[in-house]
């Protein structure tokens, strides 16, 4: 939640911006993918590449809870027009629907915007057993999303992702989830396969502002 000089949350700095503004300029790297799927909006990494073009931030997170940003509306501005997507989900979502956004959202987005490298926000906050949000998410969605995103990184970046650990506040969970995700990471790269339709999910990109933008 760290945004430009202030910390904010339980952020004094915000990782993966660092991260990225790192890679910007030791590499040069022209597109940067950062993908946030803890429970909050990362309004401070949004706050951060808001104006620019070169990193592309996407965020599925709990409508209507802290901080209180990331509605569809919030689209990026300037140069960075479009380069921000938010998918604010409905409490009780769960494996299913979050499965589908990924699928048809973020695997679009590597697609057409064809990152350089994927950078993640894992936060854990979202699994079913953490009180602080209300969404539905199983320890086994964290590894499936794992190896979706080393699907898209494989295909349209030489494999190059990153995991930065977010939030998680059932240690219990948390546990478990950081270790699902640590052995899909493991695992050989498999191959893309279909997503199973989701019509809440489906419902919730109706009329979403990034159909201006990106082709779905």
């Amino acid at each position: 939640h760290a945004e430009p000089g202030r910390g904010m949350g339980f952020c004094i700095f915000n990782n993966i911006a660092i991260t990225a503004r790192y890679l910007r300029r030791r590499y040069d790297l022209q597109r940067i993918l950062i993908f946030d799927f803890d429970i909050h909006h990362c309004n401070g990494t949004q706050a951060v590449f808001y104006d620019s073009d070169k990193v592309l931030v996407a965020s599925v997170h709990q409508d209507k809870l802290f901080p209180f940003t990331g509605t569809a509306k919030e689209t990026g501005s300037e140069k960075g027009l479009g380069y921000t997507v938010n998918l604010p989900v409905h409490a009780q979502f769960g494996d299913p629907e979050y499965t589908y956004l990924v699928g048809k959202v973020i695997g679009t987005l590597v697609e057409q915007y064809l990152p350089q490298i994927i950078l993640v926000s894992a936060g854990y906050d979202g699994h079913c057993d953490d009180t602080i949000s209300k969404t539905l998410l199983s320890t086994g969605w964290f590894a499936k999303v794992t190896e979706m995103l080393k699907e898209f990184a494989f295909e349209s970046c030489d494999s190059r992702l990153l995991f930065v650990l977010e939030g998680g506040y059932n240690p219990g969970a948390l546990e478990a989830s950081v270790l699902a995700t640590i052995d899909s990471l493991c695992k050989p790269v498999g191959r893309r396969i279909g997503i199973a339709p989701s019509d809440r999910a489906a419902t919730l990109l109706q009329n979403h502002p990034l159909h201006n933008y990106w082709t779905l």
